[in-house]
């Protein structure tokens, strides 16, 4: 996980570091503010976007709306189901 001391150090450390654990060390975006050009930005990427599952793969992915029917037909839920998500480093493998 990357995190950032009290003054700023960025460094990675594990999920279970007793510095992170004990709150010495937290999160690198901790504290950090978006702009509204960056919330706007991310809101349009987002927009007509949709999670699916696949119990047989067991396997997550965001798609467009548009193709959702076609997803929905091939075996695949509408859906999040956290448990797909393969975790590496603490980031999300789809």
């Amino acid at each position: 996980m990357v995190v950032k001391n009290k003054n700023g150090k960025i460094s990675m450390v594990s999920l279970d570091d007793p510095r992170y654990l004990s709150g010495e060390l937290v999160f690198v975006n901790t504290g950090r503010k978006l702009s509204q050009k960056s919330r706007d930005q991310i809101s349009l990427a987002l927009k007509n976007k949709i999670w699916i599952y696949n119990d047989n793969t067991k396997k997550v992915k965001k798609i467009s709306k548009e193709n959702l029917e076609e997803y929905l037909s091939k075996d695949w839920k509408q859906g999040l189901k956290k448990e797909y998500n393969k975790r590496k480093n603490n980031v999300i493998i789809r």
